[in-house]
């Protein structure tokens, strides 16, 4: 058999007619692209039904356990030429391997009778280190992951004013390309910016939540993925995000049915040897506490919850993480009251050295995988120590902006009057009185209702009315006695 090697092109000839060693005849290639698309030629057309699985794989060379194991339907066959894509993490820098392609059949029966193997040595790391970028977007999130084989993250976008600010921070870190946009929830403060990167740079992949919502930038946000023709996936639960080798990103929350936008939010674990961090989203407290539940989330960097809402970061998943530092982003004198003394004050008692983009701006972790480094200046907000418990707590415990239900919750051990108490949505000034005659039991909570799906169910739901109430696109409850009293509030 003859055999040609293009060593320029790196296109090898194989021929199928006659017994092939393709081993001897191909000196070790050095330096390859951990990214290469490798191309083997043939000297006739090569069945596609005669690649079965396990056929074509890459080992590290010397052993005999394929490391890397190529399925039918990732060889592209072109009439007598194959091409064999990387995994979609790459390969490992500076590593020897073997490429392995075991007989295949012409497309008139002929079969290849030896396997074609071709050693090769992949180029050393760009980078040593993984870095990730918190971009100061005002009241909003975005993060930028900088992976070690150069392949690169976006997390969120913050709102549509801050698009500019991404895209331009991007350029000046030298990025072009985007490999994967991650798209926690629809919410505007996370996809609105994500538009101007999608017109602006390259962007290889979209990975969503699932959960839809009706407004003008959403559905924009689709669009520009659909003019762009980006492909486009759904985040799964438990699944991993092969981007780097070295680096593991796993989804460890998402919920695509969920009656909320924030509870929909995909959350991330990324970790670089000994070095994790926790990436939250918008995720509330009870999806904190369901995600301790089956996972490790130890992580040294937290991304904490919804710009330091009270919503989130609850104390027992905050135990579970163990930060030792807290990334709190959100715009300097918003409407939301973000972030919480409670929170802040949460997390310091966790001993979390805390950063926050309003104060610092831009915030920059680096990590080799054993030690890491931010940089920003810390935030150290006063805040006052943990009140003591009131004797009757009363507390609004989430407002579904999406589903128009308000969570009450009484956490005492006593039933407390509510008659004629009134619940306040402060955006649209719009009232709601309990009945004079309500009492919410002991550790029991009440579901006040509004819009097309409104329930009467008293005592646990209670009907407002059958208008929407809460606005969309941001919005805070108080709850008030009957004598005008401040009793809780949600922001």
């Amino acid at each position: 058999m003859k055999i040609k090697s293009l060593l320029l092109t790196l296109i090898f000839i194989v021929s199928v007619a006659v017994p092939v060693n393709a081993q001897e005849q191909f000196e070790t290639s050095e330096n390859v692209p951990v990214d290469k698309v490798w191309t083997v030629k043939f000297n006739t057309e090569i069945d596609p039904s005669s690649i079965k699985d396990d056929m074509i794989y890459y080992t590290y060379r010397g052993g005999y356990v394929p490391a890397v194991v190529f399925p039918p339907e990732k060889v592209e066959v072109n009439g007598d030429t194959l091409k064999i894509h990387p995994p979609e993490e790459g390969l490992r820098a500076s590593e020897d391997y073997r490429l392995y392609v075991l007989p295949l059949e012409s497309t008139s029966g002929v079969t290849m009778e030896n396997k074609f193997t071709h050693d090769f040595t992949t180029a050393p790391a760009k980078k040593d280190q993984l870095k990730v970028h918190f971009i100061d977007v005002g009241q909003g999130d975005s993060i930028l992951v900088e992976f070690t084989n150069g392949k690169t993250m976006l997390v969120d976008g913050g709102d549509k004013s801050a698009g500019e600010k991404v895209v331009s921070y991007l350029k000046k870190a030298g990025i072009s390309t985007i490999d994967k946009v991650v798209a926690t929830h629809p919410d505007a403060d996370h996809i609105g910016g994500l538009i101007d990167v999608m017109k602006k740079l390259e962007v290889k992949s979209v990975l969503d939540s699932g959960k839809s919502h009706t407004t003008e930038t959403y559905e924009e946000y689709l669009d520009i993925i659909d003019q762009k023709d980006i492909p486009f996936d759904l985040a799964t639960r438990d699944s991993n995000l092969r981007m780097d080798p070295l680096t593991d990103v796993k989804v460890l929350h998402v919920d695509k049915e969920s009656s909320d936008n924030n509870a929909s939010s995909i959350v991330l674990k990324v970790t670089r040897g000994n070095i994790d961090f926790m990436l939250m989203g918008d995720a509330e407290a009870e999806d904190e506490i369901e995600i301790a539940k089956p996972y490790d989330v130890e992580a040294e960097i937290l991304k904490v919850s919804h710009h330091g809402s009270d919503t989130g970061s609850a104390p027992s998943f905050i135990d579970e993480v163990s930060p030792e530092v807290g990334v709190l982003s959100y715009g300097a004198d918003n409407n939301y009251g973000h972030p919480t003394d409670e929170v802040v004050r949460r997390l310091k008692e966790a001993g979390a050295e805390l950063y926050s983009t309003a104060e610092a701006g831009d915030i920059v972790v680096k990590t080799n995988g054993e030690t890491y480094d931010v940089e920003a200046q810390p935030f150290n907000p006063d805040v006052e120590p943990n009140p003591k418990p009131s004797p009757s707590v009363i507390n609004i415990v989430n407002v579904g902006l999406d589903s128009e239900i308000v969570t009450i919750e009484n956490t005492n051990d006593t039933s407390a009057n509510l008659g004629d108490w009134k619940l306040l949505s402060v955006t649209g000034n719009q009232t709601y009185t309990f009945p004079s005659d309500y009492t919410l039991a002991a550790e029991e909570k009440v579901y006040v209702t509004s819009g097309r799906d409104a329930v009467s169910n008293p005592p646990s739901y209670l009907e407002w009315t059958g208008a929407y109430i809460w606005n969309n696109d941001g919005d805070s409850a108080k709850l008030f006695d009957d004598d005008g009293n401040l009793k809780a509030e949600w922001q």
